[in-house]
């Protein structure tokens, strides 16, 4: 089953990008992510990470376009720190906390805060209603983080797996959001080898996605590889050869003494 491309008006940027997308939860985007924001700050390169919208009760102060102070992920503020910038809350222009239950239905609810602020306290049903005002709220945000950082990069972050289906319709930060990005955002496929399972993970992944989704695809990183790389030959290139990505080995490393984003 392949999802088609979103063929509906795109995004037109001058600043180019670089999506780190997931094979599901946990795979490590944050930090790879994070990663590539120092190495090309190293590298003299104008870098800012950007998630278009994250779900997490921890949250960092960030600043706001009028001077003030609001509230973008854990992840985000960190990866800001790696690209030697001051966090921004166009960074995270939406972010989700999780607000307990509904005391007449139930309801599961959540806090929607947008450029740091409180939008409002709903269900995650209306939130759906929300999703073309996010959607065009976040790339409004891409937009402006680049030009308030002169950003030459922008690493984006995607959220969970980048091929929920079920959700793609109401995808504001995974490929919908690549999809709507000019220049063509490539992006890289993150997959975690830790708890076992790595191959279906990028074999499922091309799976339900379009060839033209998977044209964009620039590579594939196994992400917390525990002990010596020789003990994975020859994995990468029969990934490789099943994929037609390049495969890169991230090993897994400990005591990274990071705080947690979720919680």
């Amino acid at each position: 089953m392949s999802q088609n491309p979103d063929d509906s008006s795109t995004a037109t940027v001058g600043v180019r990008s670089l999506a780190v997308l997931g094979t599901g939860s946990d795979v490590g985007k944050s930090t790879i992510a994070a990663g590539l924001c120092r190495l090309l700050a190293n590298h003299g390169v104008r870098v800012a990470p950007f998630k278009g919208q994250n779900m997490s009760n921890n949250s960092q102060p960030a600043l706001r376009p009028d001077g003030t102070y609001g509230e973008i992920g854990t992840a985000q503020a960190i990866q800001a720190e790696a690209s030697r910038i001051p966090p921004r809350v166009e960074m995270n222009p939406v972010l989700l906390k999780s607000g307990g239950r509904r005391d007449s239905d139930g309801a599961y609810l959540c806090s929607v805060l947008v450029l740091g602020q409180t939008l409002a306290v709903e269900d995650y049903g209306a939130l759906g209603q929300r999703t073309e005002e996010l959607r065009s709220l976040v790339l409004d945000a891409h937009q402006r983080l680049a030009d308030v950082t002169n950003a030459q990069v922008i690493i984006l972050e995607g959220a969970g797996s980048c091929t929920e289906l079920n959700l793609m319709e109401r995808d504001i930060v995974n490929l919908p959001m690549v999809r709507k990005l000019k220049p063509a955002c490539p992006w890289l496929l993150v997959a975690n080898i830790d708890p076992g399972g790595v191959f279906a993970q990028v074999v499922g992944t091309k799976a339900c996605l379009s060839p033209e989704d998977w044209d964009q695809c620039c590579g594939v990183v196994i992400n917390r590889l525990r002990g010596e790389a020789k003990y994975f030959e020859p994995g990468p290139s029969i990934l490789e050869k099943m994929v037609g990505k390049p495969i890169y080995v991230v090993p897994f490393v400990y005591d990274m003494n990071l705080p947690e984003e979720d919680g």
